[in-house]
């Protein structure tokens, strides 16, 4: 426990400063405006996610800090999408579409974890990031969509020397999704919900949209 001498709601952020004890921030709170109940009798409630940063997770190119380094955590490198289930589904499925309609990434509560063999990395087991499934239990859920289209299934798993302790995601990704206006899906049990996303560029990438499309083209 400590005092707080300041507290700052940035967007969809909430950053406290408390005295002598640096600052903290709670990522997106876009959830918490929308606690209305949710409606008597329904399955679930898909909240609707704030705008996703097209950002990339870990810029370091170099061996990665010890794992007893002080540093700081920084935000879901995606989309944040909340949702509740009012019970115990059968199977969740999740469907981001863009402008088109077209599917540009699906998840289900069915989808099976690629195993890791800790045998054949070459590093602790303890840096990579923990595989995130698509719950289907009675509760509130937090997925993260990385923005990216699925990975190539041709390809093997890898992990970049720019390790970040407990957080290292396999570099084994399928292309970035362009900037733009995209949608959620959420279907439980046969009934679906749906929320609009907007996914905004990197404001430190001068990239022109019709470069991005191009490059996206390429691949």
């Amino acid at each position: 426990a400590t005092s707080i001498r300041d507290l700052v709601v940035h967007d969809a952020d909430i950053v406290v400063g408390t005295h002598g004890r640096s600052f903290w921030i709670l990522d997106d709170v876009s959830a918490l405006r929308q606690m209305d109940g949710g409606g008597p009798g329904t399955a679930a409630r898909l909240f609707a996610p704030d705008s996703a940063v097209r950002v990339r997770w870990n810029m370091n190119t170099d061996t990665p800090l010890p794992p007893d380094e002080p540093a700081g955590e920084n935000p879901p490198d995606g989309a944040i999408i909340d949702y509740y289930l009012h019970a115990d589904a059968k199977e969740v499925t999740l469907a981001i579409t863009d402008g088109r309609g077209t599917v540009v990434r699906k998840y289900s509560s069915a989808d099976v974890v690629e195993p890791v063999n800790e045998k054949e990395l070459r590093f602790p087991a303890y840096w990579l990031r923990p595989a995130m499934t698509l719950p289907a239990k009675k509760g509130m859920h937090r997925f993260l969509w990385d923005l990216h289209y699925a990975p190539p299934d041709s390809l093997p798993r890898s992990y970049p020397i720019a390790a970040v302790y407990q957080n290292t995601a396999s570099s084994t990704m399928g292309p970035w999704v362009l900037p733009g206006e995209y949608a959620v899906t959420l279907t439980v049990d046969g009934g679906s919900f749906r929320q609009p996303l907007t996914v905004r560029m990197d404001p430190r990438v001068r990239a022109t949209p019709a470069a991005l499309t191009r490059t996206s083209a390429t691949r």
